[in-house]
This record gives C-alpha cells, structure tokens and sequence, in this order.
C-alpha cells in the first residue's frame, strides 16, 4: 500500500509521489502509461523513493521527526513540485526497466566449439550466476531536478561543470 509522505516527517511513508502526480508528468513529458496498472505504478513509485531517491541521493538538512521513514522533509528541504518531478522521471526510468540494471559481468557461456576443416575455436566462460551485478541507469532530469537540494554534491557539481 502507497503512503505519500505529506512533508510533515510520516513514520510509514514509502512514497514521494501519487499515482494521480505520475500520470500527471508522464502525460506532460509524452510516455504513455495506459497499460501500466494502478498497482504496477504504485509498485513502481515505491521502489523508486525506497529504493533509488533515499539510497541514491542525501538531501541537506537533519530529518524533521526522529522517526519518520524517507529522507525527506529535512530542516532544509520540503517536497515541492521539482522533487516530486524528479521522482517521477525516476519512476518512468524505472517503468522502462531503465532504472535498476542487473548483469553478469562474466557472461553465461559455458563452452563453445566450431571446427571447420583444420581451423578450429572454443570459447569457454565461466557459468558464475552468483557473480551478478546491479546498479543504476542514468537520471540526469532527475540528477538535475534534485542538485539544489542535496547536501553531498552542490558546490562540487557546480564547480566541475564552470
């Protein structure tokens, strides 16, 4: 179940945004989401605020109540409509399956053999499922919507960029 965090520090918040906010932004920026769900949008906005925005970014300022469960609101940041675009360019991200990637490094081939006449070439990998990878795809309307209000890379972003 989606509980949007209204700014006032929420002990069981998971999300940034609504269903009504994302449809909303898709609509404004052209991706169509009439065959996602109201559950697969809910699922989505959730996984991308736990699991992207308050892992991925840290926001100024110190949590407004001890036990509220997302980064946000801080002393300093309030939710206001650029976070919650940013949140829902991630969450379209997310949709496309462009969000969370997963791969093997190592590659899944086991052996190869293909001979013809005297030539002759093996390939052989190693078959290490367990080696698996993750990480994020890239965000930059989002990295760009949330840089004013975090507290790790402001001054360093805008310096690199002169």
């Amino acid at each position: 179940m989606i509980v949007v965090e209204d700014n006032t520090g929420l002990p069981n918040a998971n999300a940034y945004i609504d269903v009504a906010f994302l449809d909303s932004y898709a609509s404004q920026v052209g991706y169509d989401l009439s065959g996602k769900s109201e559950t697969d949008k809910e699922n989505a906005i959730v996984r991308t605020t736990l699991q992207y925005i308050d892992v991925e970014y840290e926001f100024l300022g110190e949590a407004l109540n001890a036990d509220q469960a997302l980064q946000l609101p801080t002393s300093e940041v309030l939710i206001n409509d650029k976070i919650r675009r940013a949140v829902a360019d991630a969450t379209i991200a997310e949709m496309k399956g462009e969000l969370f990637i997963t791969y093997n490094p190592l590659g899944n081939i086991k052996s190869t053999k293909d001979k013809q006449d005297v030539l002759e070439i093996e390939i052989e990998y190693h078959d290490n499922s367990s080696t698996y990878q993750a990480s994020f795809g890239k965000t930059p309307t989002t990295d760009k919507l949330l840089k004013p209000y975090l507290a790790t890379s402001g001054g360093l972003f805008q310096r690199w960029a002169q």
